[in-house]
């Protein structure tokens, strides 16, 4: 009986054992082969596949507006709201706001929204406002590290003679490349912008066809550029939608541009220690605290013009004017836009840069899910009665397939208003999730047995 006994217990505890690896194994299987998590609440319907990116109105490759950079352009600045520059449904600027200059935009710069236009696409002679595109060309010079804010620029015989408005840069005469920028944002220095051009592009010349190269990257069709400073030149003209569109990508890409465009006042230190007065010619900059750009320009056969920026509350807008008969109007025109935006505009904040909006299912992961995340702020600028009709959309992936990289797009969250997607921004893994290994998919095991398993 003893012996019965003793047998009995050594097969129940040999059962019990091969009960418990027969349960591990089971739990290794799945842990390796199945769908560990549900898609997440909230989760809409027809969400991108695995890997896939969301697609909709305004995504990258569409010519208006993306939130990754057109290809082939430095420094990528995704997270932008998916909607871009829409061409403006004829001329909006009618006797409720009146322009005098023979050509005019308002732009929201957050959504790309053209929202009054006269003339918006009649090619003109921007002057000095073509300096926007050649600040954007070095900024991309800088993002890409092909060049550094300390490098030494040396002025040639050409940059010297440029005439106009200038800093009177000798030829030799050495200075750091971001002491030449600020010369162009500040003192619309038409020496500093030739110096910059042949230093960046090898040439005159093939900086221009840089400068013409971003344009069409980014989907501009009445631009076209011959110099650098906006000189009167056959062949050489833009339009106050396109002017508009070059002015956003700057400020959205580059903020750090509008240190020196709200600069009204400063001195151009020279290596030998002179010193030439530098004014900005754009005169909102000192009156309104709340404008912190952009370029102005004139030449006598283009007339008056400007591009101009500001922003309130969030809520930032680009006003361009091109042809005014005098100073004064191009300025009386350029607050006029800026303050109707602000006066019937708002922004509406959804969520801070990193804040999980989502939870994705990782397939075969060392973690059964994966936080989605935007980039930066969520918002978006609506129509002030619309404030409170805002509502926000998530998508995210049904499932993800490990390895899944931090950064990688997984879904994107959308404003609407009335059935309307009014912005839109990529939402992105919160960090790198390794595919499960063969001890992980145990520890994955044991945890379920414990009950202690974390996601």
């Amino acid at each position: 009986m003893t012996h019965v006994r003793v047998g009995a217990r050594r097969w129940a505890g040999r059962a019990g054992w091969r009960k418990g690896l027969l349960l591990v194994l089971t739990l290794l299987v799945t842990a390796l082969a199945a769908p560990s998590a549900a898609a997440p609440a909230g989760t809409a319907p027809g969400a991108p596949e695995p890997g896939g990116t969301p697609s909709g109105p305004g995504q990258p490759g569409e010519a208006p507006g993306r939130p990754a950079a057109a290809p082939g352009q430095p420094g990528e600045a995704q997270g932008r709201p998916a909607r871009g520059p829409q061409d403006a449904p004829g001329e909006t600027a009618g006797p409720a706001l009146a322009i005098g200059s023979p050509s005019a935009v308002l732009m929201e710069a957050r959504s790309g929204r053209i929202l009054l236009a006269k003339n918006p696409h009649e090619r003109r002679n921007p002057a000095s406002v073509t300096k926007i595109m050649t600040l954007l060309v070095a900024y991309d010079a800088l993002a890409a590290g092909k060049a550094t804010w300390d490098e030494a620029v040396t002025t040639s015989e050409l940059a010297k003679s440029q005439g106009g408005t200038q800093v009177f840069l000798e030829v030799g005469e050495v200075n750091p490349l971001g002491a030449l920028l600020k010369a162009i944002s500040v003192g619309s220095a038409n020496d500093a912008a030739v110096a910059v051009a042949e230093h960046l592009g090898g040439s005159h010349e093939g900086f221009v066809a840089m400068m013409n190269d971003r344009a069409r990257g980014l989907g501009l069709q009445n631009t076209q550029f011959q110099n650098a400073t906006g000189f009167d030149a056959p062949g050489h003209y833009s339009t106050a939608h396109d002017i508009a569109v070059i002015a956003r990508e700057l400020i959205l890409r580059y903020p750090q541009a509008l240190r020196h465009s709200k600069v009204f006042y400063e001195l151009f230190q020279h290596p030998d220690g002179r010193e030439t007065e530098m004014l900005n010619r754009n005169r909102l900059v000192h009156f309104y605290d709340w404008v912190d750009g952009l370029k102005t320009g004139h030449t006598q056969a283009s007339g008056y013009s400007i591009a101009a920026t500001g922003e309130r509350g969030g809520t930032r807008m680009i006003a361009v004017v091109l042809g005014a008969p005098d100073a004064a109007t191009r300025q009386a025109d350029a607050l006029r836009l800026l303050e109707y935006g602000l006066a019937r505009f708002t922004t509406v904040t959804h969520a801070p840069a990193g804040k999980p909006l989502a939870a994705v299912p990782v397939l075969r992961g060392m973690r059964r899910q994966v936080a989605a995340v935007p980039r930066v702020p969520v918002a978006v600028t609506v129509p002030r009665e619309d404030r409170e009709k805002v509502e926000w959309r998530v998508q995210v992936a049904p499932r993800l397939q490990a390895p899944v990289t931090q950064g990688q797009v997984v879904g994107r969250v959308s404003a609407v208003v009335g059935g309307r997607e009014e912005a839109a921004y990529e939402l992105v893994a919160a960090e790198n999730i390794p595919r499960l290994t063969l001890w992980g998919a145990l520890r994955q095991a044991f945890g379920r047995v414990l009950g202690s398993e974390s996601d």
